[in-house]
This record gives C-alpha cells, sequence and structure tokens, in this order.
C-alpha cells in the first residue's frame, strides 16, 4: 500500500511542476523536419506579406480610403465672421447681353449691414452699428485676393463688384432673438430723392428699361454666390467652391426681392499617423432663395430690386478619418494569420508523412523497400503513431 501511494503521490507531484525540462533531439544538425517543398512555401508566404504590407501601406501613406461620415442639424443661431478671404459675394447690373451696365443717371446700387434684437416685449429694434461694420463695395479687381479668387472660382470677376467685408458678422433671422444681415439694393435715379445726382427723365429711364430685341427686358440684376460642395478623397482641400450665378429681370413697375440664406459646411478630419490629431475647418454655401414681388403703387418708388443675406442655422459635418499605423499592422497581421493557418495545413498533409518515413529509416526500422512502399500506400500512416511506437519498443 505504501508503494502504491507513494507513486500516485509522486504521480500528483509531477503534474505541479512548472520547471519541467523539454526533451528534444536533432536530425542532420536540424532541431526542425524542413523540406524544399517548405522552402519554396515560406518564399511564397513572405512575397504575399510583402504585397500585403505594399497594399495597406500605399492607401496610409497617400491618405486613402478614409471613413466618412455626415450629419446635418439646426444648430442656435451665433455671430460668424465674414472676411474678403472666407466669403465671396459679386454683383452687378447687366443687360440682355450679358454686359456689365454702370449708369447713375439711370440706376445704382447701394450696400447696408444691419442688425435687430428682439426685446423683452416681443418688438425688434435696430441696434445702431459701428462704424467699422459699415459695408462698401468696389470693382472686385480691387480687392488684395482678386487674382487668387479668379483662379480659385476659374471665372474672370474685372466687371463685377464686390463687397468690402471687414469682418463683419453675419448670423440670426426672424426666428431668434437676433438676426445680422446684408442688404444690396437697385435703386431707380430720382431728381427728387437725390438731389446730388443727375438723373435722366422719366421717358429717358423708362426706354432705357426697354429690350430691343424682344426679350422683355434690357436691364437685369445679376450677381455670383458661394455654393460648396465636399471632395472628401482630396487630403489637402476637402471643399470645392464654386460661383453660381442667378439674375433677375428690372422692371420700373415691380418691386422683386430675394431672401438668401447661407448655410455652414465643416469639416472635421482625423489626419494622425499613429493617436488622434483633429483639424477643423468651416466654409460656406448657399442653402436656398427665397423669392417675391409685388407691384408698384406709384412709379416714383426707387427701390426696383433688393437683396438680403442671411446666415441660417444650418450646418452640415462632414467627419473623416484615416488610416493609422496600428490598423495596417493588425490588417496585415490579420490576413497573414489567416494565409499561415492555410499553408501549415497543406504543408501538414503533404510532409507529415515524409518525416515519419525519414525517422523510421534514421531508427533503421525499416530494412526493406517492401515495407517503405506499403507505408507510403496508407494515406493515415501520420495518425498511426503505434506502428512508430511498436517498431520501437521492439
Amino acid at each position: 500500500m505504501t508503494s502504491k501511494a507513494s507513486l500516485f503521490l509522486n504521480s500528483v507531484i509531477k503534474k505541479f511542476d512548472i520547471f519541467g525540462i523539454s526533451y528534444s533531439f536533432q536530425m542532420e544538425n536540424q532541431s526542425r523536419f524542413k523540406t524544399i517543398l517548405g522552402g519554396w512555401i515560406t518564399i511564397f508566404f513572405y512575397i504575399i506579406l510583402i504585397a500585403l504590407f505594399f497594399s495597406f501601406g500605399v492607401d496610409f501613406y497617400q491618405r486613402k480610403n478614409q471613413k466618412i461620415s455626415l450629419n446635418s442639424k439646426n444648430i442656435h443661431y451665433k455671430e460668424v465672421n465674414f472676411t474678403n478671404k472666407n466669403f465671396t459675394l459679386a454683383f452687378r447690373i447687366e443687360n440682355e447681353f450679358g454686359l456689365q451696365i454702370i449708369n447713375n443717371s439711370i440706376f445704382f446700387l447701394e450696400v447696408g449691414f444691419f442688425r435687430h434684437e428682439m426685446q423683452e416685449n416681443g418688438k425688434w429694434l435696430m441696434t445702431k452699428i459701428n462704424d467699422n461694420q459699415n459695408l462698401t463695395f468696389s470693382k472686385c479687381s480691387e480687392l488684395e485676393n482678386f487674382r487668387e479668387k479668379e483662379k480659385d472660382f476659374n471665372i474672370s470677376l474685372s466687371s463685377w463688384f464686390c463687397i468690402n467685408f471687414n469682418n463683419s458678422t453675419l448670423g440670426g433671422y426672424w426666428d431668434g432673438n437676433f438676426v445680422n444681415g446684408l442688404i444690396i439694393n437697385t435703386r431707380k435715379c430720382s431728381n427728387k430723392k437725390y438731389k446730388n445726382l443727375q438723373c435722366l427723365e422719366q421717358n429717358n429711364i423708362e426706354k432705357e428699361f426697354k429690350s430691343g430685341i424682344n426679350t422683355g427686358a434690357n436691364l437685369f440684376y445679376s450677381f455670383l454666390f458661394l455654393e460648396s460642395l465636399p471632395v472628401m478623397d482630396n487630403f489637402e482641400n476637402p471643399i470645392q467652391s464654386h460661383l453660381i450665378n442667378k439674375y433677375e429681370m428690372l422692371d420700373l413697375n415691380v418691386l422683386k426681392r430675394s431672401v438668401q440664406i447661407f448655410k455652414r459646411i465643416s469639416i472635421d478630419s482625423d489626419v494622425g499617423w499613429l493617436f488622434s490629431e483633429r483639424e477643423e475647418f468651416t466654409y460656406f454655401s448657399n442653402d436656398y432663395i427665397m423669392q417675391d414681388f409685388s407691384l408698384k403703387k406709384e412709379i416714383e418708388e426707387d427701390i426696383l430690386y433688393s437683396h438680403l443675406i442671411y446666415l441660417g442655422r444650418k450646418e452640415d459635418i462632414f467627419s473623416r478619418s484615416y488610416t493609422k499605423l496600428q490598423e495596417v499592422l493588425a490588417n496585415v497581421g490579420g490576413f497573414a494569420k489567416i494565409l499561415l493557418v492555410i499553408l501549415i495545413i497543406f504543408y501538414f498533409y503533404i510532409e507529415n508523412i515524409s518525416k515519419n518515413l525519414l525517422l523510421l529509416e534514421k531508427f533503421e526500422f525499416l530494412e526493406e523497400d517492401e515495407d517503405i512502399e506499403k507505408i507510403q500506400k496508407n494515406k493515415y500512416f501520420s495518425k498511426n503513431i503505434n506502428l512508430f511506437e511498436s517498431k520501437f519498443h521492439h
């Protein structure tokens, strides 16, 4: 009983040994069974591994295959500074042939900025603006970044007027608590109202408004406004802005008005190579235009066209993120692991029989060629390890 108990106790204690020494043997100075087929498979594996690194690495380096999401929402009204760099609005009066007309004896243009605030009693109060908020306009060619705008928009602006934005703030609308807006008025010249102008007689002004080629009118209010579109595959310039042209016929008997609402487009980019690194840019784009008109009660009413510009509450937020180094390594590692398992299974199926035959031959267990041929015909030899053990103990 004592010897059996001792053997049982020793066998149990052996199971807890974490310092056990592994044993192995070498054959032909190699600890692993290596073959020519295994060498070619290894070379094939490394080629595929390099190809995977190149495939994922090119997109990683060139900043392609980014993840993009769009979120459109209505935010609270807030004031935003407009400058000649971040906003462009051009306008003019033109004839039926699309040529600019400048004639202060018939009509003239004026630009203004206005601000209203909602009072506690529910009434709107016009707020006095500072001198630096007063707007002026001039030929677009007089702007400092005139050439840059022409290049960016691929259009000639030499025959257009542009507003000189001096960090003017836009934002708010009549459904909020405040409203900041711009207005461009086209006025008919009138000696009764504008003593400092030399206006034509009324009948001569009416002649100037009549078309000579039956287009219905000879004079039009025309304007260029921003239309911004996302181009997410462009890493450096994710937004392409264009100037869109719209024009409206001028009529001495009709007062026309356009209310134009702009929106914000925000680009939130995670451009980090290893860790998150965010860059944010804001652009402006036309959202929608509302138009209406009214018939004049008196021909002497001088406003022909009013163009009002607001910044609404809508914001389109485009988020994009690029592949990071750890994602490239994870992707390559995942594909490589799958390929490695497939190759191991293929190699084991082909070469395991050859390995066992070589072992038997080295230990001189197979003395006749007939024995070898019989074993080679048995496709389950690799699983039948008892044959090896019986010859070994014999």
